[in-house]
């Protein structure tokens, strides 16, 4: 745009010089091809791409012919600024030096003709001088302008770089600040866990005692107003178990992080396969739930690593509106591998289909009210699904 205008400016200042020495029709083709000039250059100034390679050589070209044919033209001298601009924009030093020699011999040759008799010596250097101050402003415009789009160019540049970098960080920022959330949950598992463990090898091995020995007791005292009380301490000992088998199990169960385990149990398969791992979870899962889908992974995924002949590996577990569905399956990448793979299941499929770890898993499954699918087809996969508790889906 800033090209643009300073064309203007400098088409209108040579128009007036145009006028001095051209007249008549003349003087109108003159402004036209200046004009398409202008035009051309501008068009072969825009950025190119891979496919419009040829935008640059040719802009060069057609500046280098513009220069050489004012020395032909009479009266061209009044349109170097204009063509001086546009070579001095995309340092093209070859049409610059042509059009110097172009217009010199041009005024030799053109001169006596150029500008009326009736204009005296010194109105004719004026002209002169008119147009030689026309192109050192066309070059300082020139210099400025694409010193200034350098610049902006420069600043956006920068400026992306620094939204880049920012972005980055952020990213960064947040990997940290997730890994340090993980951390802390980690560690608040595993002291609950700790608190359930001391509770129960503590606390509860010595209420254990204290009951046995109230047992005793009322074994050995027959009297009924000991024995009403032995009985009434021994029904507080066992309420005083109870609670604490409960607590010590609650504990338990929310130190069992079900994302975390079974992200452990797929860091073996690393090591041999591509693995696609994927947990989304919402809410809390359901103690019986939670325990089932650990051991069914446990064992899907160590069929896996005693059986597999496959590359690949996925691992999800998904929560849904009304249920929860577990999805672990190797498959082939390469079909060389994938015929090598079904050779070898298919001699082993009979002895899959009665093996202990399936029946372990259609058993865990079963217990919790859910439905397993279990196929063969582009290798091993195992499907589970399990519907959610009435009061929670």
């Amino acid at each position: 745009m800033k090209q643009f205008i300073d064309k203007i400016i400098l088409f209108l200042l040579s128009v007036f010089a145009m006028q001095a020495c051209l007249h008549g029709r003349y003087l109108i083709g003159v402004i036209y091809v200046v004009i398409a000039y202008a035009a051309i250059c501008f068009w072969l100034a825009i950025p190119e791409d891979e496919e419009n390679k040829f935008r640059k050589p040719l802009r060069v070209g057609i500046q280098c012919v513009a220069a050489t044919a004012t020395a032909f033209v009479p009266g061209a001298v009044t349109a170097a600024p204009v063509l001086l601009y546009d070579m001095v924009a995309c340092k093209n030093y070859a049409a610059i030096g042509i059009l110097a020699a172009a217009n010199a011999f041009g005024i030799a040759k053109h001169g006596a003709e150029l500008l009326p008799e009736t204009l005296t010596g010194e109105e004719q250097a004026l002209f002169y001088a008119y147009v030689a101050l026309l192109c050192a402003f066309s070059i300082l415009l020139a210099w400025r302008t694409t010193r200034h789009v350098a610049l902006e160019e420069a600043y956006i540049n920068l400026h992306d770089r620094d939204q880049v970098k920012q972005e980055k960080l952020r990213e960064q920022t947040n990997e940290v600040l997730e890994a340090k959330d993980r951390e802390v949950y980690t560690a608040q598992l595993a002291e609950r866990n700790r608190i359930a463990r001391e509770i129960h090898d503590n606390v509860g091995h010595m209420l254990t005692r204290g009951i046995l020995q109230v047992g005793a007791m009322m074994t050995i005292h027959k009297d009924d107003a000991v024995a009403e009380e032995l009985a009434m301490l021994r029904e507080t000992l066992d309420t005083a178990m109870t609670n604490i088998r409960t607590s010590v199990h609650d504990l338990h169960d929310e130190s069992v992080d079900l994302s975390f385990a079974l992200e452990q149990m797929v860091k073996p398969l690393h090591e041999r396969f591509k693995v696609h791992f994927e947990v989304n979870v919402d809410h809390a899962v359901p103690r019986n739930i939670k325990y089932a889908v650990i051991g069914i992974a446990k064992e899907a995924i160590a069929n896996v690593i005693k059986h597999s002949e496959n590359e690949c590996v996925d691992v999800t577990f998904n929560e849904h509106p009304s249920m929860f569905q577990l999805v672990i399956h190797d498959y082939p990448e390469h079909e060389t591998v994938k015929e090598l793979a079904e050779s070898k299941n298919a001699k082993k499929k009979k002895d899959d289909d009665t093996g202990i770890g399936l029946s372990n898993i259609e058993a865990r499954v079963a217990g919790v009210g859910g439905y397993v699918n279990i196929s063969r087809e582009k290798g091993f996969r195992v499907f589970v699904t399990i519907p959610k508790p009435k009061e929670e889906a």
